[in-house]
């Protein structure tokens, strides 16, 4: 692996981890989340390092997962070193969410699948205007991996069964109203944001310092799916099985449009 998949530096009092695969949408191989793992220890234990900022280099992509092709490749020929992927990752993102400082994520783009992994468990989950977010395994009968039954479970009403059986994608403004991010701000003004959290010392309470900075930027909430909530709602909140959910969804009516049940029939 190349050593620019990943890079990490420093900028004055935080630790900089940045996703360097711009070609292959940022996506995750074995050596960039033992790299990560590593440097977050180091990090961890540095009294310097008083925060940490993920990000994925280019416009395009925060992160779009793990490498599927290197991961179906290297299952034919040897399933026990594909597995070791999944050991890393997860231990990765075990390792995020128990993580002792203040660890932010700047999340423009397509985010999906290990790159809400890395990105889930952030204190801050910053999107943009043009961030796209799913779990897409769902779509295809999985069932999500990194951490996903653990902080869908979080969500309020009956949006994370109905995330967990459409894998439907969502926006920054979406994730906010979901709870799945802390902020939305503007695409074109995140190298400003960024520069302005980098910046700055980080001398007192570091995250009441970020949510500061942070608080100009912020979107006004609103997002597509917000206006199918009450759908939402009433239709996947307390349905036991998926022929129910059918019989619920056949019987309510349009729902906006059929949205919903499009979303979960196709």
């Amino acid at each position: 692996m190349a050593d620019t998949d990943i890079q990490f530096t420093r900028v004055g009092s935080w630790g900089v981890i940045t996703l360097d695969r711009p070609k292959a949408l940022n996506s995750l191989t074995e050596d960039m989340c033992v790299r990560m793992d590593e440097q977050l220890t180091a990090w961890a234990d540095n009294d310097e390092v008083r925060a940490v900022l993920i990000e994925g280099e280019g416009d395009k992509a925060f992160c779009a997962g793990g490498d599927i092709r290197w991961l179906a490749e290297t299952a034919q020929k040897d399933p026990q070193r594909a597995a070791e992927f999944f050991r890393k990752e997860y231990n990765l993102n075990d390792h995020i969410a128990r993580f002792s400082k203040p660890y932010i994520a700047l999340i423009d783009g397509i985010c999906m699948g290990g790159g809400v992994g890395v990105s889930a468990m952030a204190d801050r989950r910053v999107m943009t205007s043009r961030t796209t977010w799913a779990m897409p395994e769902c779509a295809i009968g999985l069932i999500p991996d990194i951490g996903a039954s653990y902080f869908l479970r979080q969500l309020q009403g009956g949006l994370a069964f109905y995330l967990a059986l459409t894998g439907v994608r969502m926006t920054g403004g979406d994730c906010v109203e979901a709870g799945l991010a802390t902020h939305c701000v503007d695409a074109e003004k995140l190298g400003d944001i960024r520069t302005s959290l980098l910046a700055d010392t980080l001398s007192g309470d570091v995250l009441k310092t970020i949510d500061t900075i942070l608080a100009p930027h912020n979107l006004a909430p609103g997002g597509h799916y917000q206006d199918h909530r009450p759908d939402i709602d009433q239709h996947f909140t307390e349905v036991k099985t998926v022929e129910e959910l059918i019989s619920s969804l056949e019987k309510g009516g349009s729902f906006g449009g059929h949205a919903i049940e499009h979303d979960l029939l196709n």
